[in-house]
């Protein structure tokens, strides 16, 4: 997911795109790895196939960037999480990918039907 994606979704200017987030203090690129970390938080297989999934490159980059949204670098969120509940079944792939753009479609939906209103 990038900028110019999520303009060209909505029909709008990717100026367009940056001018209703800075309106809500935000910023695209926060907003996009905002989403991507907290579908990484959800995640159940190991940290190196996180970050590569959605879109880390860098798995030092990946740590560094989980650790300071959670406060704990993810293979110890990981072993909370999975020590706190029952493992659940994997989610395929394709159905990952279609609730990933689902959620940013819904999200970019909020953000502008904001800036129509007012704010959030």
């Amino acid at each position: 997911m990038s900028p110019g994606a999520i303009a060209a979704a909505h029909n709008i200017s990717l100026r367009s795109l940056h001018r209703l987030f800075q309106e809500q203090n935000l910023t695209v690129a926060g907003w996009i790895r905002a989403r991507r970390l907290e579908r990484c938080r959800r995640d159940d297989r190991p940290a190196r196939a996180i970050a590569a999934r959605w879109g880390f490159a860098d798995p030092a980059h990946f740590n560094r960037a989980f650790r300071a949204a959670y406060g704990m670098p993810p293979g110890d969120y990981r072993h909370r999480a999975l020590s706190s509940r029952p493992l659940q079944a994997a989610v395929s792939l394709e159905q990952s990918q279609a609730e990933e753009r689902e959620a940013f479609a819904d999200d970019l939906g909020r953000v502008m039907l904001s800036d129509d209103r007012g704010g959030l």
